[in-house]
């Protein structure tokens, strides 16, 4: 029996269990293992300690002699209580954000709780907030730029990104991020083999220092398969296997040869705060206000299409045509009125609420317009002929926040890439960079434009150099065709050397 986990990373105490009570020990806090796992276990959850100590009597710590009793078991308690609540939290989290994603989210009562009860999945914007997110943030292609110039450090880091597959999983990672607010990669294998793996947020847990939220002092990776829990949790100095059948009991200890801990946390959006935010964070409430009235706009809708009707001094089962099948079954729904006057009617609005309740969800569609840049996409159809000083005008908000994303995923790639680096023996790791396509196409027109103006107009750039940045092939070969041709058209063939 051990102690939950992270117990002995956070209570500050020093506790010394006498030799008369038949085990001595001594835990000195942050960063020391536990030594008497036993005695921890028992504190936390008031069992009995081993044999050798008081047989079946709860364990009660001494300090120097003395008893603590119930105040360090209750701070025990109360640590691993918040340590729970967080996690949940965070779990719960995740398992929303992808119900809204996967358009889902009313299919369960938890998300329908205080909203219209026939409620319906009508709008829903956060799939191509997310998708556009992890496409532009990550682009069609990431390269690695040594700062040195020595391309032995990054010639390592492609043959393992080739293994990873990571120019295929960079979608997933940003995916994740987008859409939880969170990813995860880890550094597996040995010096031949690393790979970076992409995993889902909702099975790591990372602690982090309370002084120093970049420093990360211990990470649980857990999950269920076959009815078995893998769990598995890693220090700087050794990592702790625990049993699939029992997920409390330590399996075995092994030392932790890389020296860091293999994960790194990814942030979608940085606040500041021990976990990032999605990329829509702000836009469920609004989203579920739209959708609540576009519901009501359907069941109005609805009323029409199939009407109710209203039949006033008519006896039940004397109206045939219309209402009744061949079978004699109903077709079409009745409220009888035994009132004196006679007649039927349609049961309908008396007053036009359609037309105001359609003009408050365009309103509130602009607003969500103007919140998420990624909306602004599908704008950009009805003006095709626009330029592309305009189009990039309009997605300037898009480039700055896709730019914030990009510096955090790729700082997050550059430490995995260092890790990578020190499991295949790198002893100095060289500084190197991420990069990646532009987050907006160029725009071809402008820059001919700037050319013509740097080779003609200012002089500042020779014809080579402005034929190498427009891709030709073979410059040398190509200027002297260009300059034979304009030689037999009489032109200067030395404007612009």
């Amino acid at each position: 029996m051990v102690l939950p986990y992270g117990l002995e990373e956070r209570f500050f105490a020093e506790f010394t269990l006498s030799e008369a009570e038949g085990l001595r020990m001594t835990w000195r806090g942050r960063g020391t293992a536990c030594r008497a796992p036993t005695v921890l276990r028992a504190a936390a959850g008031g069992m009995p300690l081993r044999e050798g100590s008081r047989a079946g009597s709860p364990c009660h710590m001494l300090a120097g002699g003395r008893m603590m009793g119930s105040v360090v078991m209750s701070a025990m308690v109360n640590v691993m209580g918040v340590i729970r609540t967080k996690e949940a939290e965070r779990l719960a989290r995740y398992r929303r954000n992808w119900a809204y994603y996967r358009n889902e989210q009313y299919s369960r009562p938890e998300y329908r709780r205080g909203l219209f009860r026939q409620i319906r999945h009508l709008f829903n914007h956060v799939t191509k907030i997310v998708d556009t997110d992890a496409r532009f943030a990550m682009g069609q292609h990431l390269g690695v730029k040594s700062a040195s110039g020595n391309g032995k450090a990054a010639a390592a880091i492609e043959k393992a990104w080739r293994r990873s597959a990571m120019q295929q999983s960079k979608y997933l990672l940003a995916r994740y991020g987008a859409c939880c607010g969170d990813a995860f990669i880890k550094v597996v294998g040995g010096a031949s083999d690393v790979r970076l793996v992409v995993l889902p947020p909702d099975v790591v847990f990372p602690e982090y220092d309370p002084n120093d939220r970049g420093r990360m002092v211990s990470c649980r990776l857990e999950y269920a398969a076959n009815a078995q829990v893998h769990k598995e949790v890693w220090f700087p100095d050794r990592v702790e296997i625990y049993e699939p059948d029992n997920p409390q009991m330590i399996a075995s200890v092994l030392e932790n040869r890389l020296g860091a801990i293999p994960f790194v946390h990814i942030q979608n959006l940085d606040v500041g705060e021990e976990f990032g935010l999605c990329s829509f964070h702000n836009l469920l409430p609004t989203l579920d206000s739209l959708n609540e009235i576009a519901s009501f706009l359907v069941e109005m809708a609805r009323m029409y299409g199939d009407p109710v009707y209203v039949a006033r001094g008519v006896q039940k089962g004397t109206l045939e045509k219309g209402m009744v099948s061949e079978a004699g079954r109903p077709v079409s729904t009745v409220w009888y009125v035994p009132v004196p006057d006679g007649g039927i009617e349609v049961l309908e609005w008396r007053a036009d609420a359609m037309t105001p309740a359609l003009a408050f969800m365009d309103r509130i569609q602009d607003n969500i317009r103007e919140l998420f840049p990624e909306l602004v996409l599908g704008l950009l159809k009805a003006s095709p002929e626009a330029s592309g000083y305009s189009l990039r005008l309009r997605m300037c908000e898009l480039e700055r926040k896709i730019s914030e994303m990009r510096a955090n995923y790729f700082a997050g790639l550059v430490r995995a890439n260092e890790l990578a680096l020190r499991a295949m023996g790198f002893s100095d790791v060289e500084p190197h960079e991420i990069v990646a396509d532009p987050i907006l196409p160029a725009d071809e027109e402008a820059m001919q434009r700037m050319l013509i103006r740097d080779v003609k107009e200012l002089g500042i750039k020779s014809r080579a150099t402005a034929a190498k940045e427009r891709g030709v092939q073979n410059v040398e070969a190509e200027l002297a065709a260009a300059d034979a041709e304009r030689e037999v058209d009489g032109d200067d063939v030395s404007a612009g050397e």
